[in-house]
C-alpha cells in the first residue's frame, strides 16, 4: 500500500491521480552496511555511485550514528555533506556502540521537506529493533525500513499497512 501510494505520486500510473509536478524522480534504496562491510568507509564510494545514478532521493539501510565501530561518525551526516548538502532524517532503530544505529532517508538540497517521523516496528522474540524513516515532500511521502528477515517480517509488513493507508 504504501509502495503504491508512493508509485502513484511520482509515476504516470495508470488510474492514478494528476500530479501538480510531472518531474521524474529517481527513487533509490539501498543498504550500506554500517558504511563499513569492507573493513574501512565506503562513504565515499557510495556517495559516488548515487551520483552516478542520478539518485534524487535514497532510502539507506544499516546507518550507524555515532558508534565506536565507525568512529563515533554520523554517516548520515557525512553522507549528505559529500553529497553536497543533502537534507537527511535518520531513524534510529535501537541504541549500539555508544551511539545508534538504524534508517535513513535523504534527497537534493531542492527537495521541500514539509514533515517528518520514525515509526518503531513491532519487536519480535529474540529479534533486534527495527524502524521507519518517514519523510514528507511537496508531491509525495518516502519510507525508509528494514524490516526483520525472520518470523516478524509478516508483523512488519502488518503494521506498516496500517500506518499509510
Amino acid at each position: 500500500m504504501c509502495s503504491l501510494a508512493l508509485f502513484a505520486a511520482c509515476c504516470n500510473v495508470p488510474g492514478a491521480p494528476e500530479t501538480k509536478n510531472k518531474k521524474n524522480i529517481r527513487l533509490v534504496s539501498y543498504n550500506v552496511g554500517a558504511f563499513h562491510k569492507s573493513g574501512h568507509s565506503t562513504i565515499s564510494m557510495i556517495a559516488d555511485m548515487l551520483g552516478e545514478m542520478q539518485a534524487d532521493v535514497v532510502g539507506i539501510q544499516e546507518v550507524d550514528s555515532c558508534t565506536t565501530r565507525t568512529g563515533k561518525v554520523d554517516q548520515l551526516d557525512s553522507l549528505c555533506t559529500y553529497l553536497g548538502g543533502w537534507c537527511g532524517k535518520y531513524g534510529d532503530a535501537m541504541p549500539y556502540k555508544g551511539g545508534k544505529y538504524g534508517v535513513s532517508v535523504l534527497a537534493k538540497p531542492e527537495y521541500t521537506v514539509l514533515a517528518t517521523d520514525v515509526l518503531h516496528l513491532p519487536k519480535g522474540t529474540g529479534n533486534e529493533p527495527r524502524a521507519v524513516a518517514v519523510v514528507e515532500y511537496e508531491d509525495f511521502v518516502f519510507a525508509s525500513t528494514h524490516i526483520d528477515f525472520g518470523e516478524a517480517n509478516i508483523p512488519h509488513a502488518e503494521y506498516l499497512l496500517s500506518q499509510f493507508k
